[in-house]
């Protein structure tokens, strides 16, 4: 459905009254995630946790900074840009996975919400499915 945001018609207000399902997209706090029409609980199986990107995680994992040296090269490497058409394909498509990797646009958008050392290593991220 296809309405003129810019400005409040009876038309427009009507056609909002009359739909029966949602009319925005359902937004879930952390720790919750999106199923149908409501927010579901996440949880993670024996021995993970939670972290703050909603994924289940290996207990115990070692922060960024704490891990092996050659495991923070490796993922600090850039991303291949083969990697990175596939997951925009994805996005356009509807089919992305954070799996995926990283989409173009990555560390513009990650440095707003993270220190740039983190968001360096997520937008260098291998796809891992």
């Amino acid at each position: 459905m296809k309405l003129n945001v810019s400005v409040a018609t009876t038309d427009a207000l009507d056609a909002v009254r009359n739909k029966g399902g949602r009319i925005c997209p359902l937004t879930c706090e952390n720790g919750y995630r999106a199923e149908g029409d409501r927010c579901t609980k996440i949880t993670c199986r024996k021995g993970y946790v939670l972290n703050d990107e909603n994924e289940c995680e290996k207990k115990g994992a070692l922060p960024e900074a704490k891990k092996k040296p050659e495991l923070q090269h490796r993922e600090a490497r850039p991303s291949s840009s083969s990697a990175v058409t596939r997951a925009d394909a994805a996005l356009s498509n509807g089919t992305y996975q954070k799996c995926m990797g990283p989409i173009t646009g990555c560390y513009a958008r990650a440095i707003q919400q993270m220190d740039p050392q983190r968001a360096k290593i997520w937008c260098s991220r291998q796809p891992t499915c």
